[in-house]
This record gives C-alpha cells, structure tokens and sequence, in this order.
C-alpha cells in the first residue's frame, strides 16, 4: 500500500514537473522574459528552450529535431528538478540536526545536569548512552 502511495505521488511530482516545463518552454517560444523567482532547473530550462526555437527561426534545425531536443531537455529538466528538491530537503533535515545539537547544547551549558548530557548524547549520535535507564 505505501509503496502504491510513493509511485502515486512520484507520479504527480513527474506530472507537475511536466506541466511547469510546458508553461516555461511556452515562455520561451514567445519569446517572453521568465516571470518571478525560478530554480535553477526552471531557468536552464528556459534558456535551452530559447536556444533551440532561436535555433529553429534561423533554419539551422528542423521540426523535427527540435521536437527531439525538446524532449530531451524536458527530461533533464524533470531530472534537476528533482535533484534540486532532493538537495533541498537534505539542507533542512542537516539544519534541523544542527538545530538540535545546538538547543540540547545551550541547555547543558545552562544546566548541567545527567538528563541534559543524556539529551545532548542523544542529539549527536541519535543513541542512548550506555547505562542510562531507558
């Protein structure tokens, strides 16, 4: 079942990703400036895209090769996208571990006592210290 619910959504991400490199790759075609705060991804997206219609206006590719290449960048696009999120939620569980030590830190500067040491082992190595009652 949950491994049903992670394909589901793996599949939304894929088909949300897929539908913002449409609206980009759109932008792109008509020549429109890329509006608001994009990624990375979203922004060598559009200038690729840029690259092959310009490509395309001055017959130096056909149809059919851009349609090719569209769909190629498309699928890198869709790979750094998810890179990016990946990398993204790895920085917040990191941060989220430093903010951790730092708070059972401050609270065994403070007051030093076996439970405040205990927490602070356990921040730091996600264990409980041998001997103490669990």
């Amino acid at each position: 079942m949950s491994s049903t619910i992670n394909n589901q959504s793996e599949v939304f991400k894929i088909s949300d990703l897929s539908i913002s490199a449409k609206n980009i790759i759109l932008q792109a075609a008509q020549n429109f400036p890329l509006q608001g705060e994009h990624s990375p991804a979203d922004e060598l997206l559009y200038y690729q895209a840029r690259e092959l219609y310009d490509l395309h206006t001055k017959g130096m590719i056909t149809a059919a090769i851009g349609a090719e290449r569209k769909n190629k960048i498309i699928a890198a696009y869709i790979i750094n996208a998810n890179r990016e999120q990946q990398y993204t939620r790895s920085n917040m569980q990191i941060a989220e571990f430093y903010k951790s030590i730092e708070t059972a830190s401050r609270n065994y500067a403070k007051n030093r006592t076996i439970e405040n040491a205990d927490q602070l082992y356990y921040e730091v190595y996600h264990m409980i210290p041998k001997g103490t009652a669990s």
